[in-house]
């Protein structure tokens, strides 16, 4: 499967809610853990980026022919070094522009992290006090204990694997029925905008670039398919009612000059309208229309162009 395609069908590795854990096997899996020592291991903290070094600035002689040190016009020497200028200085901003989004995201990673370790710790210390906790009690808490939830819902998470990285941070309401999550998605600049094959003989590689629609298009399929990914990962992995999910993105802003988070995409779902899904046939599926049949709030042109929004809420 090319990466192209991968990232056009994210939302066919979405699982069926309906083969997902029942309350009776969630119910039996709490009272294990229980009675059980703390198992869950330590969330581990983020490496610090490698960040890509600035390109250098070219000498005049940059991009000489052997013939033109002694045939080179002035004219012709100044438009090719200012060519080299340009294309440096192009190179630079998009150097720089990645080195800060690395570090912006590496900081979200620090602070969900830092979030999830004193989480775990509380967890922990927690867990010891109630394996002294009779099995009766322990029943009656099943069904409001949203720490064990959260704990459980991770670690599914954890294990998931995205072609592009996805940062998902989320909260669950037990007494809801209900988990809320915001995803941080890529960047559509991070997308491939040229398709690889083979020529016909089979003995050299082809390049073709991609339309900025078609690259758009294929951004706008993923971030739907990643949404509604997360909402059948979560419907399966907690026998709850309803997802809200929102997806945003880092731009910078036109009033500060800063990265800021803005949401592009928010919906919501219930098990009831999810289970009107065939998953068997998730290829024949868009998920750009499977979200539209949801509660959904997204402001995207057709030519899948996305402005910021305000999320769903409960």
């Amino acid at each position: 499967m090319s990466a192209v395609t991968a990232i056009r069908n994210i939302h066919e590795l979405t699982p069926d809610p309906k083969t997902g854990i029942s309350w009776a096997e969630l119910e039996a899996v709490y009272l294990h853990n229980r009675t059980s020592p703390f198992q869950v291991p330590a969330p581990v903290r983020p490496e610090k980026p490698d960040y890509l070094a600035l390109p250098e600035k070219p000498a005049e002689s940059e991009g000489i022919s052997f013939l033109g040190k002694w045939f080179e016009s002035e004219s012709a020497k100044a438009e090719r070094h200012a060519e080299n200028l340009r294309r440096w200085q192009q190179e630079l901003i998009d150097v720089e522009r990645e080195n800060t989004l690395r570090q912006h995201r590496y900081q979200q990673q620090r602070t969900a992290w830092a979030e999830q370790y004193a989480n775990w710790k509380f967890e922990a210390e927690e867990h010891e006090k109630r394996l002294a906790t009779a099995q009766a009690d322990a029943r009656q808490q099943f069904r409001t204990d949203a720490a064990f939830f959260e704990s459980y819902l991770a670690g599914v998470l954890a294990e998931t694997e995205w072609p592009r990285e996805t940062l998902v941070a989320f909260e669950v309401k037990p007494e809801l029925s209900a988990v809320l999550l915001d995803v941080d998605l890529a960047e559509i600049e991070d997308f491939p905008d040229k398709i690889y094959g083979v020529n016909a003989r089979g003995t050299e590689l082809t390049e073709k670039a991609m339309t900025q629609k078609a690259v758009r298009e294929n951004y706008a399929r993923h971030v739907h398919g990643c949404l509604f990914r997360l909402v059948g990962i979560v419907l399966h992995t907690l026998p709850f009612d309803n997802v809200i999910v929102s997806g945003f993105t880092q731009r910078v802003s036109k009033r500060t000059g800063y990265l800021e988070d803005e949401y592009i995409l928010s919906c919501k779902c219930s098990r009831s309208q999810m289970s009107s899904v065939n998953f068997a046939g998730l290829e024949h599926i868009d998920p750009v229309e499977a979200l539209g049949d949801q509660p959904v709030i997204r402001k995207m042109s057709s030519t899948f162009i996305f402005q910021p929004i305000e999320p769903l809420t409960l």
